[in-house]
């Protein structure tokens, strides 16, 4: 058989019984256990000889010679895109999973119930990374003077997201400058993005407007504390929230002492994490996608798999999933990570409309 043909539907049974045992298990498979496993009650010496093929193909490996064979990225990744039967959550799950986000109080605390509902359903690490405001029409903006001159910026879009930046400028600012600052920015900006309003701002600083705009410096001021950033700054800005490290750490499985410490520093880069989901998420379609080993975004991320997916609310994206070892049970955490970005963008839209009416 020519090494780029499709895999017989045999071979493709015997590699879907092996990747499901070895993710039960843990152990390499051997011929005698997936004879037993083989529907069509195929001898040993017959699946060795499909086996074999496979390996020759690098769909699966053998770790030594007496051991039985695992699984390969490449053998993952055909069983994720072709040979796994999706486990679909019962009603009774996904209506707990709705009860469960719906009792939050505002997106950021249904975000956060989001991360560790995926965390808690598939036994990894949820990550939730919040739609990213610096890309949203504004709809209006507040300031709230806070102790030690720090500035509370509370940030609306027209799409009914909220957000709170924590701002340092160098000059201190009275309430009723705030105030009189804010109504400024909702009063000329309303509709634009952070980042046109940034624009529109150097622009009139380039014209040297801002010169003889009191106001206009103190909006520079506070844009200049980190208000407002640049589009290189943008993934950095966003909020991620993460569920499950601390099970990772008190149930290690199949991570050594170095994966885990290459786990942690990219939990400590948050805006690393960002950057691999969306990666993950912008080289594929629509839809929960599934990565097979990360050793293109980190050191060390070959024994990593992550399933991500997409949500929406009006115009804004957020992203989430689950990361945790190839060897994880597929079937089930792919339809957690699909049911509850969809759950996400329902009612995200949902209280966008009851903002909208306030």
């Amino acid at each position: 058989m020519k090494k780029g043909a499709p895999l017989t539907t045999r071979q493709q049974y015997i590699l879907r019984d092996l990747i499901k045992d070895f993710i039960r298990t843990g152990k390499p498979v051997g011929s005698n256990r997936l004879a037993k496993l083989n529907r069509e009650r195929l001898s040993p010496a017959t699946i060795r000889s499909a086996v074999a093929n496979l390996e020759n193909r690098g769909f699966v490996s053998q770790p030594h010679t007496s051991a039985g064979r695992l699984p390969t990225a490449k053998g993952y990744s055909l069983f994720v895109n072709s040979l796994i039967r999706l486990r679909h959550l019962s009603g009774i799950d996904v209506d707990w999973i709705r009860t469960s986000l719906k009792a939050e109080a505002n997106p950021g605390s249904m975000l956060d119930r989001a991360c560790q509902i995926l965390s808690s359903l598939s036994d990894h690490v949820g990550i939730v990374v919040a739609p990213t405001m610096s890309l949203a029409s504004l709809k209006r903006i507040e300031f709230v003077k806070l102790a030690r001159g720090r500035v509370m910026a509370i940030l609306v879009s027209t799409d009914g997201m909220v957000q709170k930046r924590l701002v340092k400028p160098q000059e201190n600012f009275s309430q009723s400058q705030l105030d009189d600052a804010a109504g400024y920015i909702s009063s000329r900006y309303a509709g634009q993005t952070l980042t046109e309003i940034r624009r529109n701002l150097l622009q009139r600083i380039s014209e040297d407007k801002a010169r003889y705009d009191l106001m206009l410096q103190r909006i520079i001021a506070l844009g200049s504390a980190g208000l407002i950033q640049t589009s290189d700054e943008i993934t950095d800005e966003s909020d991620v929230y993460l569920g499950g490290t601390t099970s990772v750490i008190e149930h290690p499985g199949e991570f050594d002492l170095d994966q885990l410490t290459v786990l942690f520093q990219a939990f400590e880069r948050k805006n690393r994490l960002v950057k691999i989901v969306t990666a993950c998420i912008d080289n594929e379609g629509s839809g929960t996608r599934v990565t097979i080993g990360l050793e293109d975004h980190f050191p060390g991320g070959r024994d990593f798999s992550l399933i991500s997916s997409s949500y929406h609310c009006g115009s804004l994206r957020g992203m989430l999933g689950v990361l945790g070892p190839r060897r994880m049970e597929y079937a089930r955490t792919i339809s957690v990570v699909d049911c509850v970005a969809g759950l996400c963008g329902e009612l995200m839209k949902t209280g966008t409309r009851k903002e909208d009416r306030q």
